[in-house]
């Protein structure tokens, strides 16, 4: 296996034992190894302060500036192999940065593809799969930031461009209601259902699978054709008899 070397006081070092080992973010296959045994660490923070430090000094803002350049073309002709390096690594080519909601987490998503399409022309399009999803939640604004690995970016997909995704969710049959015909049952949310036989009403726990302007949308819980009390639903007990137009919607 190989030990990666070190560019230490103007020279490689190869360290003087076998190193830890370096694995592939994907496979966890062993890559190579890596270790800072026997440099001289107060020889180089000396070399850096006397010899590195002292030849950048020398050099005006300018000719920093072409130093840098002509480092990022160096590294730009051999940019594919560093790209299967940094992918080794668990990196990507390119991102696209999003912050949504939390309650999107809550859908039935199919897979981990998103369309994109960047916003100042949306003739420009591309692919992507969700890479990376915050383990927490921004506290401020409620969001969770993921991260979508762009499938070979456009060339106008450049750092920094605004860009929409769209994730596509499995058909699911869903019940909207009105914001007023939501109760609490315990911790639980709930609504009142009316018994067509009885007339009495009953209280029933669902599962919200949105919160939106004007309707809750219920996952779980309802059925097609079940009556929902709407309005004047804190003034009910289980049990109670009511009456209701029986030809609404």
């Amino acid at each position: 296996m190989v030990v990666l070397r070190s560019y230490v006081n103007g020279s490689w070092f190869t360290p003087t034992d076998e190193g830890a080992p370096l694995y592939d973010a994907v496979t966890n296959e062993e890559v190579a190894r890596i270790s800072s045994a026997g440099i001289d660490m107060a020889a180089a923070l000396e070399y850096g302060r006397q010899v590195g430090g002292a030849a950048i000094r020398q050099l005006t803002f300018h000719e920093r500036a072409s130093a840098l350049k002509s480092l990022a073309s160096a590294l730009r002709g051999h940019r594919d192999e560093l790209y299967q390096l940094s992918a080794r690594a668990g990196a990507t080519r390119r991102d696209a940065v999003f912050d949504v909601d939390e309650s999107l987490f809550f859908g039935d998503y199919d897979g981990d593809q998103v369309s994109l399409v960047l916003v100042s022309d949306p003739s420009v399009t591309a692919l992507g799969h969700v890479r990376e999803v915050s383990p927490a939640i921004d506290p401020k604004s409620s969001t969770v930031r993921i991260k979508v690995a762009i499938e070979n970016p456009p060339a106008a997909m450049t750092l920094g461009s605004a860009i929409a995704g769209t994730a596509r969710s499995r058909p699911a049959a869903q019940i909207a209601v009105p914001w007023t015909a939501l109760m609490s049952l315990g911790s639980k949310p709930a609504v009142w259902t009316v018994d067509p036989a009885t007339k009495t009403v009953s209280p029933r726990i669902v599962e919200v699978a949105a919160y939106e302007v004007e309707a809750i949308v219920i996952k779980e819980g309802l059925k097609p054709g079940d009556c929902v009390v709407v309005d004047g639903g804190k003034l009910l007990s289980s049990g109670q008899s009511v009456i209701y137009d029986e030809g609404a919607s």
